[in-house]
């Protein structure tokens, strides 16, 4: 299913959104063992998965519940955490990675109630506004990382 934009830009916002959440788990411990395509293709999981779930509601006029959002999040830290990443990623991206990690996987203490009304939301913001300088290069580095190594596959399989 390729992702739309207007689909991509809900997907990336929620993103957002549920990355604002406290760590749980020692994303330190998944592997760097991974292929460029297995890293790339079960990161994007996470937007095509979020994507199809708001489509699937919009087309019955529902909005997803945090539940739902939450089950998707679980499923697709937990298939990172073991997926992992490539051993060539720079070092700030995988900091970068470890540290979304740690957010998105502990997104079920989040208060979903803000979302109840997700078609009243002008400006969910970026999430980049808590991040101390490092925190922020390196969550640069990894979205150059994916850029550069992720763009090209995703494109070739028709997801961009």
């Amino acid at each position: 299913m390729a992702l739309r934009r207007p689909a991509l830009a809900g997907a990336l916002a929620l993103t957002a959104l549920l990355s604002s959440g406290c760590g749980g788990v020692d994303a330190s411990t998944a592997p760097t063992t991974a292929s460029e395509v297995d890293f790339c293709m079960t990161w994007v999981k996470q937007a095509t998965d979020i994507a199809s779930l708001i489509t699937e509601k919009v087309q019955v006029q529902e909005i997803p519940t945090g539940e739902e959002f939450v089950t998707l999040i679980d499923a697709w830290s937990a298939e990172m955490l073991a997926v992992g990443t490539p051993g060539d990623m720079p070092d700030g991206a995988r900091s970068s990675f470890e540290t979304y990690l740690e957010y998105e996987y502990d997104a079920d203490e989040l208060d979903f109630g803000e979302f109840e009304n997700l078609r009243n939301v002008e400006d969910p913001g970026d999430g980049m506004d808590d991040l101390s300088t490092e925190e922020f290069n390196q969550a640069r580095e990894l979205s150059t990382y994916l850029q550069s190594t992720c763009n090209p596959l995703w494109r070739e399989r028709g997801l961009l």
